[in-house]
């Protein structure tokens, strides 16, 4: 059986820290939940094309978390702080 979306939203997740079938998982969609960071096990899912975080408690972003061929990445209405970037000259 190949799997090419998950659907677990409204699911009052905290954690994800196993994808079944990562190779062939093509949408992730984890909104509604309690996330409060992006889920480390997202930089396996290589296949991943659609991605919905929406609607959680995240509240920092490792960009490192998340694999480099998501095309559409879905983010609203989290806790999220904008990054502090020190650029030197203040």
């Amino acid at each position: 059986v190949s799997v090419e979306e998950i659907n677990l939203s409204k699911n009052q997740i905290f954690e994800i820290d196993c994808i079944p079938n990562k190779s062939n998982l093509k949408t992730l969609n984890l909104h509604n939940n309690n996330l409060k960071n992006i889920p480390k096990i997202l930089v396996e899912c290589k296949s991943i094309i659609t991605l919905d975080l929406s609607y959680n408690t995240i509240n920092t972003f490792d960009i490192d978390n998340l694999s480099a061929n998501i095309e559409n990445f879905f983010f609203y209405d989290n806790i999220f702080f904008p990054l502090n970037l020190n650029l030197g000259f203040i």
